[in-house]
């Protein structure tokens, strides 16, 4: 079975995937806000605090370990993605 890898660029473009679909509510919750706001920006840095991350690292390894499906890979960056998404937006 082929385990799937996440590398920077594709943690980048799930975080900003992540973004992009939470970003119409806080964006109706708070529309001056919202405006006023770099959303490339907001992906970069969660992409960065991931990276830097040891304990979601830590994660990502015990996945490859386990021979991650898809699922499972997809399953644990929405646990980890949101929270930090949530954090930026909501403070």
């Amino acid at each position: 079975m082929n385990t799937p890898q996440l590398n920077d660029m594709n943690l980048h473009e799930y975080v900003a995937r992540a973004l992009q679909t939470q970003w119409p509510n806080f964006a109706a919750a708070h529309p001056h806000l919202a405006a006023a706001m770099d959303v490339p920006l907001l992906a970069d840095r969660v992409t960065a605090d991931l990276a830097a991350d040891a304990e979601f690292q830590a994660a990502l390894r015990q996945a490859a370990a386990q021979a991650a499906s898809f699922d499972q890979l997809h399953q644990l960056l929405a646990d980890w993605i949101a929270p930090r998404i949530a954090a930026l937006l909501i403070g």
